[in-house]
C-alpha cells in the first residue's frame, strides 16, 4: 500500500523519503489501529501518517485521504499557532480529497491494478455511485443540523416533501449525547466545499497527471 502511494506520488514530483518532517508508520503491530490517521504532533516540522496495511480498497482510500492532509501540513509554512490547527478546514480536507479520488482515477486504474477491464468499469461505476452518495448525505445532514442545532423546520433549499423526511428518518435526539463523528456541524459544509474543490482541480490537470514524472 505504502510502496503504491509513494510510487504514485514520486510521478508528480513529490518525494515521500525526502520529507523528513513527514513520518509514516506502517508497522503491523498486533493492537494497532488498522485505520490509517494523521497526527499533527508540531506542523509542520512534525507530521506522522500511521496504517496497518491490510488490504483493500478501504485501507487504500484512507491511506491516500490522510497522506492528503499529511503532505499539506507537512509543506506549510505557517508558524502561527491558530492558523497552523484551527479555524477552516476546507483546504486540507481538499488537499486530502484530491489525493483520495486518485484511487478512482481511471489511468491510475488501468495502470496500477490487474484488474479485467469489465472489472474496471464495473469499479470505476460503483465509486461514482459511491461519491454521489457521500456528497448527498453530506448534504443532508446540513439540513439535519440546521433543524437539530438552529431548530429551522424548513431549511433554505430543501423541497417541502424532504424536510419532514428527515426526522423521520433520522430523528432528533432528545438529549445533547449525540456521537460526535455522527455529528459534526462545523465539518460538514466543509466536507461539501472540499469535495467540490477536489473535483475542479481533477478537471484542471490531464488524466494521468500523476505519472509524467516515472
Amino acid at each position: 500500500m505504502v510502496e503504491h502511494a509513494a510510487s504514485t506520488y514520486k510521478g508528480m514530483g513529490i518525494d515521500l523519503g525526502s520529507n523528513k518532517n513527514l513520518t509514516i508508520d506502517a508497522e503491523p503491530r498486533e493492537r494497532k489501529n488498522p485505520r490509517a490517521v494523521c497526527y499533527l504532533v508540531d506542523i509542520p516540522s512534525d507530521v506522522r501518517l500511521s496504517v496497518k496495511p491490510s488490504g483493500g480498497f478501504g485501507d487504500y482510500r484512507s491511506l491516500f485521504h490522510e497522506l492528503g492532509h499529511a503532505l499539506h501540513y507537512a509543506n506549510t509554512r505557517e508558524n502561527a499557532f491558530e492558523f497552523k490547527y484551527l479555524g477552516e478546514p476546507t483546504v486540507t480536507e481538499t488537499y486530502a480529497f484530491l489525493s483520495e479520488y486518485l484511487l478512482i482515477n481511471n489511468a491510475w486504474v488501468r495502470l496500477r491494478t490487474p484488474m479485467p477491464v469489465t472489472v474496471q468499469k464495473e469499479f470505476l461505476h460503483f465509486q461514482a455511485l459511491y461519491r454521489m452518495y457521500f456528497v448527498r448525505r453530506y448534504c443532508a445532514k446540513v439540513l439535519y443540523e440546521l433543524q437539530l442545532y438552529g431548530g429551522v423546520t424548513n431549511p433554505p433549499g430543501s423541497t417541502p416533501n424532504s424536510s419532514p423526511a428527515i426526522p423521520a428518518t433520522c430523528p432528533c435526539p432528545q438529549t445533547r449525547s449525540v456521537t460526535w463523528w455522527t455529528l459534526t456541524p462545523c465539518f460538514t459544509p466543509q466536507a461539501i466545499c472540499a469535495h467540490g474543490s477536489s473535483r475542479r482541480s481533477e478537471r484542471r490537470t490531464q488524466q494521468g497527471f500523476w505519472r509524467e514524472l516515472v
